[in-house]
């Protein structure tokens, strides 16, 4: 490794450390949005399912496709409005940023796929999304030294880990949505507390 490339490598670990330690985490209304969404989808689907609301199996892909353009439609418009803030041209936040929308883009390929495929449970999709925001959520901790978000990752993980032994049963629609709303939407409701008391 030439000096040059040492210097670089450690400015950047220097960059990372101290914009984690003094900035806000930015991510906490996306972390909100993207746990309603999702839960609606979900409740839906169960509302179909159960045959509470007339809305055939077959349709149920068209309602998950307005589901996530939503998503990603507010996300978009909410990304456009917080890049003139200053927390969020802060390197942490640009870097978990950058992290939580590829996460987001993979998870929805991988849904794109089961479904259009059909070569498996769309179910599925539960513990592989438990287990990938669990790694996710991880890094989040890292880099802005939130302990608490480990523990949030270990629940993720116990939520991906529980999801195989509840895929048959239809109740496991209901248990995906509380357990995004909680540990999404949760986390999502104290990061923004925190991002508002750090930055008042």
């Amino acid at each position: 490794m030439t000096k040059p490339s040492l210097a670089d490598d450690v400015d950047y670990l220097r960059d990372l450390a101290e914009s984690g330690a003094t900035g806000a985490p930015s991510g906490g209304k996306y972390f909100i949005v993207w746990s309603l969404v999702i839960a609606t989808g979900l409740i839906l689907t169960y509302a179909a399912a159960t045959k509470s609301l007339p809305i055939a199996q077959d349709q149920l892909n068209y309602v998950w496709a307005a589901v996530l353009a939503a998503g990603w439609a507010a996300s978009f418009l909410m990304g456009s409005t917080d890049s003139a803030k200053p927390e969020s041209a802060r390197f942490a936040n640009r870097l978990t940023s950058a992290m939580w929308i590829a996460t987001g883009i993979g998870l929805t390929a991988i849904f794109a796929g089961l479904t259009i495929s059909g070569v498996a449970n769309q179910a599925l999709m539960m513990p592989i999304a438990a287990a990938v925001s669990g790694v996710a959520t991880v890094a989040s901790a890292i880099i802005f030294r939130i302990r608490w978000l480990y523990a949030i990752a270990v629940a993720w993980w116990i939520v991906a880990f529980a999801s195989f032994f509840l895929l048959g049963r239809i109740e496991f629609i209901l248990f995906s949505a509380a357990a995004i709303l909680l540990l999404q939407g949760g986390t999502g409701v104290a990061l923004l507390l925190a991002e508002r008391r750090r930055t008042a």
